[in-house]
């Protein structure tokens, strides 16, 4: 894990400057610190690169997980609605969502 720590810390060192590894440094770090379930650090970093070339259709899975993992179901609702491409994944996640909304009310 020690290795893991590390890389967050050097990526930190990068993600905010305006290198060609700014970008892959964000994605890298918030990767890590959701794998560290630091949700709200990852969430930031993720949507920064939300809608970007290099990680725009991968984040937004991440954004939905942090969302429902952060129990923000009506956020969880509302950015599904939002992104149809990933509507498959989307549209059992919030079922699910809703499903756990009805039984814990």
């Amino acid at each position: 894990m020690d290795n893991l720590k590390q890389a967050r810390n050097n990526f930190a060192e990068v993600k905010d400057g305006d290198s060609q590894y700014a970008v892959p440094a964000l994605y890298y770090f918030s990767h890590i610190s959701y794998t560290e379930k630091s949700y709200q650090t990852a969430l930031d970093g993720f949507l920064k690169l939300e809608n970007g070339p290099g990680f725009g259709k991968v984040v937004p899975y991440y954004i939905l997980q942090i969302y429902y993992l952060q129990g923000k179901y009506e956020q969880v609702a509302e950015y599904t609605l939002q992104n149809w491409r990933m509507q498959p994944l989307l549209t059992k996640k919030i079922s699910i969502t809703w499903l756990e909304m009805l039984i814990t009310a």
